[in-house]
């Protein structure tokens, strides 16, 4: 495991503690949101997105 993954752990176990102890709904709703963008942030860390196909590609304007 790298260290960047215990990090990651590391702050889910964080966020999953304070949602545990937070009753409120709205609370809950952002700190998952959060919990995803840092989750997000240190999988494209790990490994960097595929590049999309030729033709998923807007700025190549229509593919004839």
């Amino acid at each position: 495991m790298s260290n960047e993954e215990v990090s990651s752990v590391e702050i889910s176990n964080s966020i999953e503690s304070v949602l545990r102890s937070n009753r409120d709904k709205r609370d809950h709703e952002l700190a998952s949101l959060i919990a995803d963008e840092i989750a997000m942030t240190y999988v494209v860390r790990r490994k960097p997105p595929k590049p999309k196909p030729y033709q998923d590609s807007p700025r190549r304007g229509r593919v004839w």
